[in-house]
């Protein structure tokens, strides 16, 4: 395919102009050396290709580089500050990113990339989609390649570029390369997905966000996310997911407390409910709004949270305003006692905002949970207690493990069966939580056979395949 270059390509530079500082490569007769132009006194990149030398495929991806960049316009990518070519040269100058590649960022800011890293991979995912919308797929995706500059992550190196629906595809790091890159299938959006998997699993040892850079990497490309919008809509989703459920057991709880509203003291819970329905907004937000004007007038400052069904129905509203501070202040003013009576549903529902969170009640939660007569209640709720688990890292204690693991045993096939879905989230939670103990070498839970033999069509075999390398 003919690449269309940028009309500004010129035939000679302005002599002199950019100063030599750093020699930085020298590959394939192209060399990549750090310059100030003396004029300004900025520093660029300029790259710089052999046409006598080099081979026709680097000099066609060279004028790809600059004809990709020519057309997108964000600050973390590079901009082109000049173009030239001659008879034995073509040369180009863009910005320079002072910053670090992220593995070596990584390795140097091990506490801020737990914190970063979600954010990278989204910030990754607006770059490779202005990419896409250009219609050119990124191809050579790697750690070098990505640039961490005040924790913002910059995307550098065009040069392997192809245009979307290609069959072709010369340049890339086979490391973490698309399998259909190696052979002549049409390549689309999903194979620059597989890569973003294919980096940042090394940055995700632990974390729900581990299923979502599986799917990236699945070896079929139609199991993969599609697009980058689909992938992004599947992070989010997995990213708001925990809040989702807790404001589902919310609205079950609402539910549930108003068959028995008449038991809670009418005056204080019809005052809110009457100012509740007079704004205007969502649930949450309306939730939010009202819980913090009366934490502002001091209306829990009184005995209103003593009541175990009045103290539930706060609790239930806290939780839908999704505002941490909010249910921290409500259990704050929930004596201890009341909280201890409440449901398992609402225990549940708030344990993850308690702190301190202490053993003693993480035994008591365990247990009521092996006390109930259901097998998909046990499921529903133990899933709930485990992603607690996770969240807090909590270390069970070998007592409880065995608890876990006779619990979890006492399933059989014909309920994992009927409630597949809600048992394939349970394998990746529990699966999960397995290789966070591996890493505190703790060995004596495992997942069960069953489930491995039920789910291996849903590619978790992965899953195991990982957790025996990390354990052999």
């Amino acid at each position: 395919m003919e690449v269309v270059v940028s009309a500004f390509i010129k035939k000679m530079p302005d002599r002199d102009r950019y100063r030599l500082c750093k020699h930085l490569s020298d590959k394939n007769n192209l060399k990549v050396d750090l310059v100030e132009d003396q004029m300004t006194g900025k520093r660029y990149i300029k790259k710089s290709l052999d046409r006598l030398q080099c081979s026709p495929l680097f000099y066609h991806q060279f004028k790809m580089e600059i004809d990709v960049l020519s057309q997108i316009q964000t600050p973390y990518i590079p901009q082109l500050v000049d173009v030239w070519e001659n008879d034995h040269l073509i040369a180009l100058i863009e910005t320079w990113f002072e910053g670090e590649d992220l593995k070596s960022w990584a390795r140097a800011h091990r506490k801020s990339l737990r914190r970063c890293r979600k954010h990278f991979v989204l910030e990754l995912m607006d770059l490779l989609g202005k990419l896409h919308e250009q219609g050119f797929l990124y191809i050579d995706l790697k750690p070098e390649n990505l640039i961490v500059v005040q924790e913002h992550l910059c995307l550098i190196d065009f040069n392997a570029c192809i245009p979307t629906g290609s069959h072709r595809a010369s340049l890339g790091t086979q490391r973490y390369m698309a399998p259909e890159l190696l052979d002549s299938r049409r390549k689309e959006e999903s194979a620059d997905i597989y890569t973003i998997g294919a980096v940042f699993k090394q940055f995700f040892p632990l974390g729900l966000i581990r299923f979502w850079l599986w799917k990236c990497r699945r070896k079929d490309p139609l199991k993969r996310y599609a697009s980058i919008s689909e992938a992004r809509h599947g992070l989010n989703r997995l990213l708001w997911g925990k809040r989702i459920g807790i404001l589902m057991i919310s609205i079950i709880l609402s539910v549930f407390f108003s068959m028995f509203r008449s038991f809670t003291p009418a005056d204080v819970v019809q005052e809110y409910e009457k100012e509740f329905l007079e704004l205007r907004g969502s649930r949450p937000i309306k939730a939010q709004e009202l819980l913090s004007k009366w934490i502002i007038d001091q209306r829990f400052e009184t005995d209103v949270l003593k009541d175990a069904d009045v103290a539930s129905f706060f609790l239930d509203q806290g939780i839908l305003s999704g505002n941490e501070n909010i249910i921290q202040y409500l259990m704050d003013h929930v004596p201890q006692r009341t909280l201890e009576s409440l449901s398992l549903e609402s225990q549940l529902a708030v344990l993850r905002f308690q702190d301190p969170l202490t053993y003693p009640n993480i035994q008591k939660l365990l247990k009521q949970i092996v006390q109930e007569p259901s097998g998909l209640n046990q499921a529903y709720h133990f899933l709930q207690f485990e992603q607690v688990l996770l969240d807090k890292e909590i270390i069970l204690e070998k007592e409880e493990r065995n608890l876990v693991n006779d619990l979890i045993s006492s399933w059989n096939q014909e309920l994992v069966l009927k409630e597949k879905e809600s048992f394939l989230e349970l394998t990746l939670v529990h699966t999960e939580y397995i290789l966070f103990l591996r890493t505190r070498n703790i060995k004596d839970l495992d997942v069960p056979e069953l489930w491995l033999q039920e789910f291996q069509n849903e590619e978790i075999v992965e899953i195991f395949k990982d957790l025996d390398r990390r354990t052999a």
